[in-house]
């Protein structure tokens, strides 16, 4: 039987994934149960047409909040303003070098303001207003360009389709030739320039453009093309997406950058969800919940606490953005849940909430499962992997006794400590140890840290591993709560992703972690790694050949392996090549940037227990020519490929057992299995995949 070598399935998958991107999602069309199959209802986007009229009610018996943010954007909304539109809008980054953009975004939010008023108060001047807007751009725009052309797009674009839905639905007078020339933008300026989305910048780019292309599906009447922003809300790639954006803590992948843009993120993906919503699919509930989660664990941060994290947190534009009824409502009137931090932001920022903002994000509520009650149930809870226990320790100290450990502080010579220490922990104080060379680690050494800010990197000028075996038996050697830094500076810089976006390039400076390699099979023994952090190597994260009994607890590998050369798909968060007798528990192997989390070749009785793999951008685990291997309760989501990949080189895998495991959001398959592999499966949890 001729099986497929790997070189040759990862081009099939990348030309595979090439050709899908021209259509609405993988595995094509409407397939998949979570897309939207029945036809669209209308108005349906922000609002139902009970929403519309709950609004309108309300507002007409002095309800609130409903009449008095009515009255102040009546205040706000000059119907006799000037309208210019552009050819071409041009946007730099952070709204730098603005050709058109002020105008594009302000008459966004004045035709979607004005919608509104419309059918509120049957006003047809307000509804003049929204069609003059709607038809001076469509009439007038051809592309969009700069930096943000996207970004203008998914940000704005929802908001001229929201009062396009409502005037075209609303006896509005908006006439066939008006709603022709704006179905011409649409679908020759707006979905072309977006429909690829940007998986490489921050996940709230993408967030922007679900939002946006769902409302064009509904405008339009497109399954496709709603469905192709379904498809990257559950599945997305890079930073886009449900599982990539927000950890399983409710951390989000912005939070080491500023909360301004964490706060946006989480608007844009809340709007996609309430589109959805109207439409009658339901993703708030989507990876247990993980948008409410990311929702508190903002709050918790913004209202005043100090909230453990995975990398260094950010704590710039910590002020309150308009984001928080709608989320706050749904789970209160609809699913009964009441959000405590998300609400006690609220009420300590009644200034965020703004007209058009609580308009949009307060519906109606009736006949919904809360009955329209204020919620009193919680958010079910999750066993989770958290920057607490894993990883270098958030504290400092190291709690060794005096006469037990060798103290190192940052510019002595740790090479020599590690030789003069004999029994001795040689242990690394807080602060940055720059290095030249590679440690080597004889055998019996134990090497400590102080936690997170015990650093261990090589010179920014350096190439190479940071840490390697001095002899090819080495055995008995502890690596113990310190962080080996792969980047060229351990500082984080005020948007980690553009930082990360230079290390995913070929031409990148080849740098690795921990490579433990013997010249035959187990060969070193007796090899510990206890919560320890290995971050940001191009190559990989930590590569472990020929060795057994081997323990891996509460280590946090993330954002390692990435395109150096020899290039991409070679290089991992941790690679295991024949090995033996080994223990994998508590720890997390999270976005490798080209490869997978965590990889084992030539294995043999291995317990992978109760980890985290996620966005990966292959599988979390890939296994090949190993036998007994136990995969048991852990939790494996949003990689492109699977959560788990079993494959066949030469000989089958065998006894693999995979159970117990959440396996969720993968892009390609939940377990992907190629060639004859002998594996069970049992009590997976498998959804999204």
């Amino acid at each position: 039987m001729n099986l497929p070598n790997t070189k040759t399935i990862l081009i099939g998958t990348i030309l595979c994934m090439a050709c899908l991107s021209c259509q609405p999602g993988r595995n094509g069309g409407n397939s998949k149960p979570e897309y939207l199959h029945a036809p669209f209802v209308h108005p349906g986007m922000f609002q139902s047409q009970a929403d519309l009229d709950t609004m309108r009610q309300n507002v007409a018996r002095g309800a609130e909040p409903w009449a008095t943010a009515c009255k102040q954007l009546m205040a706000e909304t000059d119907t006799a303003r000037q309208i210019k539109a552009y050819t071409c809008v041009s946007v730099g980054a952070y709204n730098t070098n603005s050709i058109g953009g002020k105008e594009f975004s302000e008459d966004a939010n004045a035709a979607y303001a004005s919608a509104l008023l419309w059918y509120i108060t049957q006003d047809p001047a307000y509804a003049r207003h929204a069609i003059r807007i709607l038809d001076a751009w469509s009439g007038k725009l051809w592309s969009l360009d700069g930096n943000n052309a996207k970004l203008n797009i998914g940000l704005f674009g929802h908001k001229f389709l929201n009062a396009a839905e409502i005037l075209k639905h609303t006896g509005s007078g908006w006439t066939e030739q008006g709603m022709r020339q704006f179905e011409r933008m649409l679908r020759t300026v707006f979905y072309p320039t977006i429909k690829d989305f940007f998986a490489e910048a921050n996940g709230n780019w993408d967030a922007s453009m679900m939002a946006t292309m769902m409302c064009m599906g509904v405008f339009l009447d497109n399954n496709d093309m709603f469905n192709r922003a379904m498809e990257r809300f559950y599945r997305g790639e890079g930073n886009a997406g449900i599982t990539r954006y927000i950890y399983p803590t409710g951390q989000c992948q912005e939070a080491t950058r500023d909360w301004g843009h964490v706060q946006l993120g989480l608007g844009e993906l809340s709007k996609a969800a309430q589109v959805a919503w109207t439409q009658g699919l339901d993703l708030y509930a989507a990876a247990g919940h993980r948008l409410a989660r990311g929702y508190e664990y903002t709050a918790q941060f913004l209202g005043g606490e100090e909230m453990p994290a995975f990398g260094d947190i950010s704590h710039r534009e910590r002020g309150i953005s308009d984001i928080y009824t709608s989320i706050y409502n749904h789970y209160a009137k609809v699913e009964g849940i009441r959000l405590p931090h998300t609400g006690a932001l609220m009420a300590a920022h009644p200034e965020a909430a703004k007209p058009l903002g609580t308009l949009s994000a307060t519906r109606a509520y009736g006949n919904t499962a809360g009955n329209g009650q204020t919620g009193t149930g919680i958010l079910p809870q999750e066993d989770n992997i958290r920057p607490e226990t894993t990883g270098a320790s958030m504290a400092g100290g190291n709690g060794i006794p005096a006469a037990e450990k060798l103290e190192v502080l940052p510019g002595e010579d740790i090479q020599a400590a590690i030789a003069k220490a004999g029994n001795r922990w040689v242990v690394l104080k807080e602060g940055l140890h720059a290095i030249r060379q590679p440690l080597r680690l004889e055998s019996g050494t134990k090497l400590c840290g102080e936690g997170r800010k015990s650093i261990l990197m090589l010179q920014p000028d350096c190439l190479g591993p940071t840490i390697i075996n001095a002899t090819a038996d080495m055995h008995d050697i502890v690596l113990q709560n310190f962080v080996v830094e792969g980047a060229t500076t351990a500082e984080t810089g005020f948007d980690p992703n553009y930082d990360r976006s230079l290390r995913l390039c070929s031409h990148a400076p080849s740098r690795e972690g921990i490579i433990l390699q013997s010249d035959s099979v187990h060969k070193m023994h007796g090899i510990t790694m206890r919560n320890m952090t290995v971050r940001n190597c191009t190559k990989n994260g930590v590569h472990i050949a020929g060795a057994r009994n081997i323990t891996i607890a509460q280590c946090d590998l993330d954002n390692n392996g990435s395109n150096v050369v020899p290039g991409p798909y070679f290089h991992h968060n941790m690679h295991l090549d024949h090995v033996a007798q080994a223990d994998i528990t508590g720890s997390r192997f999270d976005s490798s940037l080209w490869g997978d989390g965590l990889r084992i070749t030539f294995g043999s009785d291995v317990r992978i227990a109760g980890n985290e793999m996620a966005r990966n951008a292959l599988s979390g685990i890939y296994c090949a020519e190993s036998v007994r291997i136990d995969m048991s309760g852990n939790l494996m989501e949003g990689n492109n490929v699977a959560g788990v990949c079993v494959e066949q080189l030469m000989d089958a895998c065998t006894q693999i057992s995979i159970s117990g495991n959440r396996i969720q959001y993968n892009g390609l398959a939940g377990i992907r299995s190629v060639g004859n592999n002998g594996i069970e499966r049992q009590d997976n949890r498998e959804s999204g995949n």
